[in-house]
């Protein structure tokens, strides 16, 4: 899932949750989990489909 399709999911009360998580074979890389109100989780990317990426979603 890329930056823009979660913005909108969270926006539409499809996205309950984040967790930002650091990799365990490199501490000085993390990736993004998001979970949907179904409960499954999705890494979150960039545009360019890298998955180090941070992104602060909030509602309006």
């Amino acid at each position: 899932m890329n930056l823009e399709q979660a913005k909108v999911f969270f926006l539409n009360g499809y996205l309950v949750d984040a967790e930002v998580l650091k990799n365990p074979s490199n501490m000085a890389q993390w990736f993004v989990l998001v979970q949907n109100s179904s409960g499954k989780s999705y890494m979150l990317e960039d545009d360019n489909g890298f998955r180090q990426v941070m992104v602060h979603l909030r509602g309006q």
